[in-house]
């Protein structure tokens, strides 16, 4: 029992550490940083209006604007459990009619920013996700060293197979 507890205390000790710096610090931050550039994307969209190259109160620019803020404001929340909460309820959901009148209308560069702002928010998701970046890195991090051991076998038995000498093979086998 006391060998166990010696054995599971730094570990336990170990991962709160972790958890807190994680959730306390790198969490926050990288949010932090994925918020302003969703606010530098919103800034391309204002600027686009401010300079006439498209219309304030254009459909396109007001779905765009408001996708943007309600990223922002769901920054300190989403997470990949979320997404798959939501695939899991809505999964056959087709896309809404706004959606679709936005790729409809929408300019190239609009679009393009709806892309961008997009990713940021699956970022931010990851971001959020620690428990699942950690399952998914151990997976990954299993496949790699998987191919990795795999790729060693084969490069031993080529070696194995080249430094043989076949001229001892009896006639039998020859």
């Amino acid at each position: 029992m006391t060998t166990t507890l010696m054995f599971l205390l730094p570990i336990a000790l170990g991962w709160a550490i972790l958890s807190f710096l994680y959730q306390g610090i790198l969490r926050s931050t990288l949010c932090d940083v994925q918020r302003f550039r969703l606010f530098v994307l919103r800034d391309k969209l204002r600027t686009l209006a401010v300079d006439g190259e498209i219309d304030q109160s254009s459909f396109s620019y007001q779905h765009l604007e408001k996708l943007i803020c309600r990223i922002v404001d769901a920054s300190t929340w989403v997470s990949l459990s979320t997404f798959i909460e939501l695939e899991l309820r809505h999964g056959e959901a087709k896309p809404s009619p706004d959606m679709i009148r936005f790729e409809q209308e929408a300019s190239k560069e609009l679009r393009d920013i709806w892309r961008a702002v997009v990713e940021r928010g699956v970022q931010i998701a990851i971001i959020n996700s620690p428990g699942w970046f950690f399952i998914a890195t151990i997976i990954i991090g299993g496949a790699v060293c998987c191919g990795w051991m795999g790729k060693q076998s084969l490069e031993l038995r080529k070696a194995l197979l080249v430094e043989q000498d076949f001229t001892e093979l009896s006639p039998a086998h020859a």
